[in-house]
């Protein structure tokens, strides 16, 4: 990689660092201010229902309106990183149940490891239910844990982030995206799961050219985690953990087929990469930039405090 191309490569990925940075800071500040004035105007602050308005609100404010902000100053037009090409519904549906498969699988593997963490002499102090009691507030549990990350965080890592690091191949551009989201989760058990999702939700987009089939898996991963949480107190663990496994068991069926029918097609499952930029020295080029040393630092601040809280 040449002086200039590196240049290049600094500029961009420091200033993704600091959308990040400023995102993270925006998450806590907007949250901690709608419970200071939620509290001032004698809201009760305990329920789930203003938690998960909180929650919204807070992630539209950190990752959309700041990922706004970032395209406007970097002079990236909204509708570059926001792809919305027509794709063929068998494929479509080929490659969603492919992401689907992989993330929903890592996620199940995720919330075993959590309901047995406590034999490692660890206690999981993950908590992402809220207590739920009326219809409503079911609606804002769904809307609030399914359908706005769906949009805000692959607006920004699917959407802004790989678009930026596309340039620079597309094994690159997958890595790097997916190891900010990771992070961007804030604690030691949710990174590596959110970095396999990643891989997949970003597979995804690269080979549909669309930001569609992301937001449908990221939707349908988080609202089934949900679902099963609402389900909880209605049905017996051992019978919903049983449902649960089928539908994941048929969701991998049809990614099996899937990949199978898809893989016949050349390249399918290959990513392109940029001779210019070789993967390692990119990498290296992009986790050094002050943007992303900022992004790291508050990052493992945020995984300190997960530790302690």
């Amino acid at each position: 990689m040449d002086f200039y191309n590196r240049q290049i490569l600094k500029k961009t990925s420091s200033g993704i660092g600091f959308y990040m940075f400023t995102a993270t800071i925006m998450l806590y500040f907007s949250t901690y201010l709608l419970y200071f004035i939620g509290v001032f105007k004698q809201a009760d602050y305990t329920s789930s229902a203003f938690s998960m308005i909180i929650s919204t609100v807070a992630s539209i404010t950190s990752m959309f309106l700041i990922g706004l902000i970032y395209c406007k100053a970097s002079r990236t037009s909204v509708q570059s990183v926001v792809p919305v090409k027509s794709v063929k519904p068998s494929y479509l549906f080929g490659v969603v149940a492919i992401a689907l498969a992989v993330s929903l699988l890592s996620n199940y593997i995720t919330d075993i490891f959590l309901s047995s963490i406590s034999l490692f002499g660890y206690e999981n102090n993950i908590d992402m239910s809220f207590e739920t009691k009326t219809p409503f507030e079911n609606f804002l549990y769904i809307f609030s844990v399914a359908v706005i990350p769906a949009f805000t965080e692959e607006f920004m890592f699917r959407g802004i982030i790989l678009h930026k690091l596309r340039a620079y191949g597309d094994s690159f551009a997958v890595l790097v995206s997916s190891l900010f989201f990771g992070l961007i989760h804030g604690n030691l058990v949710q990174i590596p799961f959110a970095f396999i999702v990643g891989l997949a939700l970003s597979f995804a987009v690269i080979k549909t050219g669309s930001l569609l089939p992301s937001i449908i898996v990221h939707f349908t991963v988080n609202c089934s985690s949900v679902l099963v949480s609402i389900l909880e107190p209605n049905i017996e663990a051992s019978a919903l953990n049983s449902y649960y496994a089928i539908f994941i068991i048929m969701v991998i069926a049809l990614a099996i087929a899937s990949a199978v029918k898809l893989g016949s097609q050349r390249d399918f499952f290959k990513l392109s990469s940029n001779p210019s930029f070789p993967l390692k020295e990119a990498v290296r080029t992009t986790l050094s930039t002050k943007g992303v040393i900022f992004a790291f630092i508050v990052i493992i601040l945020e995984i300190t405090t997960s530790l302690w809280i």
